[in-house]
């Protein structure tokens, strides 16, 4: 591959995971097909095939470019001084302000990424791992988390964020997981 292809290759792979992106806020996950994704990422299914065996290897790399988005954006918001009860409430806003954002790619990225099979749910279980990860790195208050806190605390936000996609109020859940962070930071 020549150099100048190197950058073209990776416009069209990002193109195409927008693409679908668009097309899962459009139809959902499962209404939308590689159609819909080519015509958002306005390329041909040549390109989408030279990318992405098929709809799920897509799916795929657009779970993991939304999640290690997302663990930028809290690492950047967590990044400024000052206690770690303010750090924890920057991040938890960075965080659900941009899930709110994009509800219909949270909502399948949570509940699709069940139905992918083994690779989707390993790739589950890693991202819920550097979430956990982070949280123990960012909550240094009175009671440090332990790797098995940090992952239920991953979990019960997990849970709160899958209903309040459903619901529509996303947007609404940085409080209550700075509460719930705040409460077992200071157990």
């Amino acid at each position: 591959m020549s150099a100048a292809a190197a950058p073209a290759r990776a416009d069209h792979r990002a193109r195409l995971t927008a693409g679908l992106a668009a097309a899962i806020a459009e139809k959902g996950y499962a209404g939308a097909t590689i159609a819909d994704v080519v015509r958002h990422a306005r390329v041909s299914k040549r390109t989408f095939y030279e990318h992405f065996a098929d709809k799920e290897a897509c799916f795929l790399a657009l779970y993991s470019e939304t999640t290690d988005r997302l663990l930028e954006l809290i690492a950047a918001a967590a990044a400024g001084g000052g206690p770690w009860e303010q750090r924890l409430d920057a991040a938890a806003r960075a965080f659900f302000s941009a899930l709110a954002a994009e509800p219909e790619l949270i909502r399948a990225a949570m509940t699709e990424i069940q139905a992918v099979g083994p690779r989707g749910r390993a790739l589950q279980r890693d991202v819920r791992r550097r979430y956990a990860e982070m949280l123990m790195r960012l909550a240094d208050g009175p009671a440090p988390l332990t790797p098995e806190l940090a992952t239920a605390v991953v979990g019960g936000l997990d849970a709160l964020l899958l209903e309040a996609a459903e619901d529509g109020r996303v947007g609404e859940l940085a409080d209550a997981a700075t509460d719930l962070l705040r409460a077992v930071l200071t157990r």
